[in-house]
């Protein structure tokens, strides 16, 4: 199978920086010389990933998961390792080369690199419909300009497209351009024809609709796109009467985890700034137009998964949904994800009637003001959507109203926001605050009673896996092998004295370290940037790389290499007397002479400890 040769994979992990890597993945802050960020791996809140960029590696603490770029980008991509060197490289505009200076005759690119490859040739074939100097062309920047009231400029910078509603050449032309049927077929753009025997074999999904990209945030590449009906829909088209029709799932895009306009707000967000959520892709624009740094789900509701997405760069989040009862109702919905995802979340109530869009036109720039000054606080937005006037409502109003906020507030770890709420609580509906504190401990009680059997049974801890992994102490092993990394030549003088019976190969550093020293015993050890030849397994490579995050001082590892050459041989005589007291119990049945045998050899073993292996370091090390 054709590869990509190792000059170029060397090549590629040397020129890119890891920090250009993960900052548009995660948001990073400098603590020292590194920078500490939320896991792109877990839901966590505290953050716990670090990026070192001296090492060019990354370090989950919360998952354990360490490496490279390349890790990195198989880990949240989901990629093997071609297409994260693919994927790495398209971002970087780094050429791959492969073994022999080409690709191969016949080669295949990765599925993945095709449906991204034929997702930018739909951009800029759609984006050019809506550019031609025709009639279809005029039609859609009428629509675009009149009706939707937005600029040519902002259609350039979206690249806002147009799907005709017969256009035979945008099949030929991915066909000229050599991408496989397996990828035009799985890349979202197309049905199987009604008539397979036809000359196109797969049917166009969008015909007649005006094309919006969606960019995935991290390498901010096109990966699916969202249709608007317009009058020139076909009547046959099978999403007629739908308004907009999203891409289906693919290999790239799952609609629960992305966000429309994440690549472009996630550079603009502040502690002044926060990220504002909106319901659709045409508002996100329109909010981009007066500088709200504006993102939006897919055509479904807000997911814990898109909530956790936007904290790794920003706490802050104003919700802006239209002002009908669908939109405040979907804002209470997103309250508990984001109180869960541990964002700090605000509402923007829009008049009855009233959506983002129609509020911008009106107001303009002064909008984008209006919504960060006179955004509301969670529980006085949630208070007022359940009841209109809360202090004049009757008691029962009053106690449905408590017991709709006491469950938000059991999606709040902080035990201290909790309290703080029902302060706030309190005030909004003239109750006492001892008697809201006194009802909410029994609606805790009641609701743990009640789904005590139903939440052990959904959410089984899974075995073997600690929510708090903690960082084991090095073994003699790692000792030497760190030591090693630092000065390669101290492999000429361990090889000679370290058996390698004296190392644990049951565990990754063992196999590692054994590796190591033969290739020193040959000569040809040279150091760390010799690693990614000795790794063989995936436990071994994240070893490596949770072993390289480690701050070890220099001087230290000198230090300690001959005493972890005395823990090496004093461990393996020590294994080898327990081996023998075994024999020596069940050797009552064998002949004295080889009684005698196994004792002269136990004594032999003990004798030995005292004469501990010698280690000359020179003096230049």
């Amino acid at each position: 199978m054709p590869i990509i040769s190792r000059t170029c994979i060397e090549d590629i992990r040397h020129k890119v920086n890891i920090y250009d890597l993960v900052s548009p993945v995660v948001g990073l802050k400098k603590v020292g010389a590194n920078y500490r960020g939320l896991s792109p791996f877990n839901n966590e809140k505290t953050p716990s990933f670090y990026v070192l960029p001296d090492k060019n590696i990354f370090k989950d603490f919360s998952s354990g998961e360490a490496g490279d770029i390349y890790k990195f980008v198989q880990l949240t991509e989901r990629l093997n390792f071609q297409e994260a060197v693919e994927s790495i490289a398209a971002r970087f505009n780094i050429p791959i080369q492969y073994e022999n200076g080409k690709a191969p005759s016949g080669f295949k690119p990765s599925l993945r690199k095709e449906i991204l490859d034929i997702h930018d040739v739909a951009t800029e074939h759609f984006h050019k419909a809506f550019l031609e100097e025709n009639e279809t062309g005029k039609f859609i920047r009428d629509y675009w300009i009149n009706d939707r009231r937005f600029s040519i400029e902002v259609a350039k910078e979206h690249k806002i497209g147009l799907a005709l509603p017969d256009d035979p050449a945008f099949f030929a032309e991915l066909k000229r351009k050599g991408f496989s049927h397996e990828a035009l077929e799985k890349c979202g753009l197309f049905f199987p024809s009604r008539h397979p025997e036809s000359e196109r074999p797969l049917y166009p999904r969008f015909r007649g609709r005006l094309m919006i990209p969606i960019r995935e945030h991290a390498n901010q590449r096109v990966i699916a796109f969202t249709a608007r009906q317009l009058e020139i829909t076909p009547q046959d088209d099978r999403s007629r009467e739908a308004k907009y029709v999203n891409s289906p799932e693919t290999p790239l895009f799952n609609k629960s985890s992305i966000l429309f306009g994440l690549h472009q707000a996630k550079k603009e967000v502040n502690d002044d700034l926060p990220f504002v959520l909106v319901e659709g892709q045409l508002d996100a624009i329109r909010c981009r137009t007066v500088g709200l740094p504006a993102v939006a789900p897919q055509g479904t509701s807000i997911t814990e998964g898109q909530l956790l997405l936007i904290k790794r760069f920003n706490e802050k989040v104003i919700c802006l949904l239209d002002g009908d009862s669908a939109g405040r109702k979907a804002a209470l919905r997103a309250l508990p994800l984001a109180w869960k995802a541990g964002l700090d979340i605000q509402f923007y109530p829009l008049p009855d009637g009233v959506d983002p869009d129609d509020s911008i036109l009106e107001q303009g720039d002064s909008f984008k003001e209006e919504v960060i000054k006179n955004a509301v606080g969670a529980l006085p937005f949630a208070i007022h959507a359940l009841l209109e006037n809360p202090k004049e409502a009757d008691p029962r109003e009053k106690n449905r109203a408590a017991n709709a906020i006491f469950e938000l507030l059991t999606h709040l770890d902080s035990e201290l926001m909790r309290v703080e709420y029902l302060g706030e609580l309190s005030k909004l509906l003239g109750i006492r605050e001892d008697i809201l504190s006194t009802d909410f401990k029994n609606y805790q009680a009641t609701k743990s009673r009640r789904s005590y059997v139903s939440e052990d049974a959904e959410t089984p801890e899974k075995q073997g896996i600690s929510p708090n992994p903690k960082s084991k102490l090095t073994n003699a092993e790692e000792d030497l092998i760190l030591a090693l990394f630092e000065f390669p030549d101290l492999g000429s003088k361990l090889f000679q004295v370290v058996d390698n019976e004296w190392i644990d190969d049951s565990q990754a550093s063992g196999r590692i370290l054994n590796r190591i020293l033969a290739e020193a015993e040959n000569g040809s050890w040279i150091g760390i940037s010799q690693m990614e030849e000795i790794v063989e397994t995936e436990e071994e490579r994240n070893y490596y790389y949770d072993i390289r995050s480690k701050d070890i001082q220099n001087e230290n590892l000198l230090r300690g290499v001959e005493e972890s050459v005395v823990k090496l041989y004093k461990r393996f005589i020590h294994k080898r007397i327990r081996s023998l007291d075994i024999e020596i119990a069940n050797a009552q049945s064998l002949p004295i002479e080889s009684q005698t045998q196994l004792a002269r050899q136990r004594s032999a073993l003990k004798r030995s400890i005292t004469k501990l292996p010698a280690l000359q370091l020179p003096t230049d090390f």
